[in-house]
């Protein structure tokens, strides 16, 4: 049964009913970056605003924990993983969360290793122990990637560490040769450190191929109103202000520092043209626009959640996303004129 999408959200009067805004806590998946820049601009530009809400973005360990604070109803909305939200949902059926944008066709998950330890291939990375950030979902999909790859196991294990930042200096110090993770969040820490594509090897899962989509816009599914217009309003907002990221990306890199000043301007420019290229705006997505990937991807990417055996219920499309609040076509094509 498709579950119908609202959100129960608490009005507040800002000086008279005239210009009540809407309160929204939308969780992030992890701290602010590059990642959030489309939702940045819609809270620095005034979008939110303009749409009557007030948004307090809120930082968390990752999509897991974001999404929980969504299912309990602590939160309104979350930006989080598809897989992610789609393991939750088997771990926890009847949760009150469901997605309803999909920001990133392709999430960037990949392996990325040393050349010089003699690793140029996936099957290479067999006896080698891979750095990642705990619970990070990239290192979640590699049993999916081996299985793409017909590699059983694909590594020797993890070695965990607190952060990207950790993460990136592991590898650029030798401590691991090889780490798991999104690819923009790493691969410009790595070249500040001195280590570029000679340097590097780069496993995209994607390309093994796997098809789960990447950072989702989820809410809280109750059946208080006025949620429903609330949701078409957050997801507009968000829609309108990646538009503008992608339009002006150094005005998103200023609104992200507004929000954040200890944010390194030229590590989230960098991180942010390639989240645009490589996850954001695929063919798909120049062509029908953001939110919504094609139905055969979808089903793909369920398929390969599945065969993990911790699955034990049927991955139902309709019980991990619902398309209903998404803008007109017209709205969501955002990538810029040729």
């Amino acid at each position: 049964m498709i579950r119908h999408i609202v959100m129960a959200f608490a009005l507040v009067a800002s000086g008279s009913a005239a210009v009540a805004q809407t309160e929204v806590r939308l969780a992030l998946d992890g701290p602010l970056s590059a990642a959030h820049a489309g939702i940045a601009m819609a809270e620095v530009e005034g979008l939110f605003a303009d749409a009557r809400l007030s948004v307090e973005l809120v930082a968390t360990s990752g999509s897991r924990d974001a999404v929980s604070r969504v299912a309990v109803g602590s939160y309104h909305a979350a930006i989080a993983d598809l897989g992610t939200l789609t393991e939750f949902l088997n771990d926890v059926p009847g949760a009150r969360v469901i997605g309803v944008m999909v920001i990133e066709d392709r999430p960037g998950h990949a392996v990325i290793a040393r050349r010089n330890a003699g690793i140029a291939a996936p099957a290479d990375l067999a006896g080698h122990t891979l750095g990642r950030v705990r619970d990070d979902e990239a290192a979640r999909r590699l049993p999916n990637f081996a299985s793409a790859l017909g590699l059983r196991p694909v590594s020797d294990g993890f070695k965990s560490f607190p952060d990207t930042d950790a993460l990136a200096a592991a590898l650029a110090d030798g401590t691991v040769n090889a780490i798991v993770a999104r690819a923009p969040m790493v691969l410009p820490e790595l070249a500040a450190a001195g280590l570029g594509a000679d340097d590097l090897v780069v496993f995209r899962m994607d390309d093994a191929p796997l098809h789960v989509s990447g950072r989702t816009l989820a809410v809280n599914t109750d059946n208080a109103a006025p949620g429903a217009r609330t949701a078409q309003a957050l997801i507009r907002a968000i829609v309108l202000g990646w538009g503008r990221a992608i339009a002006d990306p150094d005005a998103a890199v200023a609104a992200l520092v507004a929000l954040d000043p200890t944010l390194d301007p030229a590590l989230e420019a960098a991180r942010l043209e390639m989240i645009v290229q490589q996850n954001i705006l695929t063919d798909w997505v120049r062509e029908n626009g953001i939110g919504k990937p094609f139905n055969g991807r979808l089903e793909a990417g369920y398929s390969e959640l599945q065969e993990d055996p911790a699955f034990v219920i049927g991955v139902d499309g309709n019980m991990v996303l619902n398309f209903g609040s998404l803008p007109s076509q017209a709205v969501r094509m955002i990538a810029p004129a040729p």
